[in-house]
């Protein structure tokens, strides 16, 4: 059954937000000084946090509390490192581009697009249909051909390295 609150008691109905943890250290709860309204905008935050609301209506001292929300900070991505770049005189089968160290931060699962560009190391890049693993087998080339892969993870941007 619904709480039914008089016309009255509505407007004394008090909302506090309360952090109850960071990461895996539980501290105690600490009330956000103004932090009274429907809805919080946090600051920025530099380890994972855990906010919930706490609500009280008048002469009732017993507060509900919100489920909790969680704001989870992801460490920087690196996109790791590949190798190695290859010459040939006229034609080849490139060796297949291995990784040499793995990628780290982001949301810890990455996955993978690898792309190829016959313009420049720098432009005219394309996605590789099917090359997504850690690694690619290049097809046998006759030109100047680029590599890179790109790195993904979490909400982190992109990062690119070059073969």
């Amino acid at each position: 059954m619904p709480l039914l609150l008089p016309v009255r008691l509505l407007r004394e109905v008090v909302v506090r937000l309360l952090i109850s943890g960071r990461a895996v250290q539980i501290i105690p709860r600490l009330l956000i000084a103004g932090a009274t309204g429907l809805s919080y905008d946090p600051p920025a935050a530099g380890a994972t946090t855990y906010y919930r609301r706490q609500v009280t209506s008048g002469a009732c001292s017993n507060a509900s509390t919100s489920n909790v929300v969680t704001i989870t900070i992801q460490s920087a991505l690196t996109a790791g490192a590949i190798a190695a770049s290859q010459e040939f005189c006229v034609s080849g089968d490139p060796v297949a581009f291995t990784q040499t160290t793995a990628p780290t931060g982001g949301g810890g699962t990455y996955t993978y697009q690898w792309q190829s560009s016959v313009t420049s190391a720098s432009t005219g890049f394309t996605d590789i249909s099917g090359a997504t693993a850690a690694a690619y087998d290049a097809a046998v080339i006759n030109q100047t051909t680029y590599y890179r892969r790109i790195t993904r993870s979490g909400v982190c941007p992109d990062m690119i390295i070059m073969c």
